[in-house]
């Protein structure tokens, strides 16, 4: 591995580690993939403001009166909560898709059906009221969503191209975060600190070299977190090192993940090409891209481990004796993560989840879901497992699954 760092992630290092040993959870993109918080996470944050240029602020549009989570009205296109042995799954019929987790709550993308519009629905996971509609203004195609106890991030195409966006959960308030030309995407968040993937910088016609950028949404203007040549992309918070303290990692290149430990960014060069990245418990949890050269040299879209401190790799998953198209993108909360696998020997819609707990050496999963078929997205929280797989009752449309753990 080989280190480097930068008065920006030096800085950024330094907000993360006034977090202290608050234990906050959290998660990314995709992305990735989705993160979690306590919200103590915000009293080490609320301060901090970033040099550099202010972003957009102000709210994308106007908003009627909407009111905040903990007094909403139960949505009139709800029932009730649908009886399941297994898993929550929330009340009426609809297309859902795009879920997110905090501690308490879930948020996901909702329609009534194909061709409808969608909204962004919050729930309380204790199953006590109804899913809330948040009524945020000019979705297009919301996405990649992001979930903390004060606020949900999510990626829209309204201007014209990926921007972020985020609903503030205390008034419900729609704000731009960023809307800079070229793509902004792949959020991550703890607290109200957000980071993404910003391809400002990038020119048509010449290489793609996103970078990763920051902003604490609590009066902080937006930073640079990354500087080099190389694509800086899908950051994901997490924890690493002493497994408490609440860090920023990334994709660095083709081949390499990036993290920032004790206050300088530390790169891990790894032998594949990578796609997405969670980081657990001191490990950082990274997905091969899949490829195929030719119909007999097939490499699989496998799960592996990075630890941070010695650099040693291991496989979570190992399938190069199936078609290589299966393993989802790792997610990650606490010292557990999960992702979709195929099945060996199963049909290409037989995929199961597995999730891992990686304090505990993460050998063998310690929850396994096959209960469901056509899987599609898994996202961990503090305390729920969800997924998202066709409703047979609902001529096959998407709905989601959320298990107690």
């Amino acid at each position: 591995m080989r280190a480097s760092a930068t008065l920006v992630t030096m800085g950024l290092a330094l907000v993360l580690g006034a977090c202290g040993d608050m234990a906050v959870e959290a998660g990314g993109g995709v992305a990735p993939d989705a993160s979690q918080g306590d919200t103590s996470a915000d009293a080490g944050l609320s301060d901090v403001v970033f040099p550099g240029d202010d972003v957009n602020e102000q709210d994308s549009g106007p908003l009627p009166d909407v009111p905040t989570e903990d007094s909403v009205a139960p949505d009139v296109r709800t029932l009730s909560l649908k009886e399941d042995p297994v898993f929550l799954v929330p009340g009426a019929v609809a297309e859902r898709r795009e879920i997110a987790l905090s501690a308490t709550h879930a948020a996901w993308v909702e329609r009534d059906a194909p061709g409808e519009p969608e909204r962004l629905m919050l729930w309380a996971l204790d199953g006590a009221s109804e899913p809330v509609d948040l009524d945020a203004p000019y979705l297009t195609q919301p996405r990649q969503l992001v979930l903390t106890p004060t606020w949900l991030f999510y990626v829209d195409d309204r201007y014209g191209d990926p921007d972020v966006f985020g609903v503030r959960l205390s008034d419900g308030a729609d704000v731009a975060v960023v809307t800079k030309p070229g793509a902004q995407e792949h959020p991550t968040a703890v607290g109200s600190l957000v980071a993404w993937q910003d391809c400002r910088l990038c020119v048509e016609g010449q290489p793609q070299v996103p970078a990763i950028y920051a902003r604490e949404m609590t009066g902080g203007s937006e930073a640079r977190v990354t500087d080099g040549v190389e694509p800086e992309r899908r950051p994901a918070f997490g924890t690493l090192a002493d497994g408490q303290e609440v860090t920023l990692g990334w994709l660095s290149g083709a081949t390499s993940v990036a993290a920032l430990v004790d206050d300088a960014e530390t790169v891990w060069d790894v032998a594949f090409d990578v796609d997405s990245l969670a980081l657990a418990s001191g490990k950082l949890v990274w997905r091969a891209s899949k490829s195929i050269i030719n119909p007999d040299s097939m490499i699989p879209s496998d799960v592996f481990i990075t630890d941070a401190v010695t650099g040693a790799t291991s496989s979570l998953s190992l399938h190069g004796h199936v078609e290589p198209t299966l393993d989802g993108a790792p997610t990650a909360s606490g010292s557990r993560v999960a992702w979709i696998e195929s099945i060996p020997g199963a049909p290409a819609e037989q995929r199961r989840v597995r999730m891992v707990d990686l304090a505990d050496g993460g050998a063998e999963p310690v929850q396994t879901v096959t209960q469901l078929v056509g899987l599609s997205q898994a996202r961990l929280g503090p305390n729920h497992l969800a997924v998202t797989a066709p409703r047979p009752d609902n001529d096959g449309l998407s709905d989601l699954w959320i298990l107690p753990l």
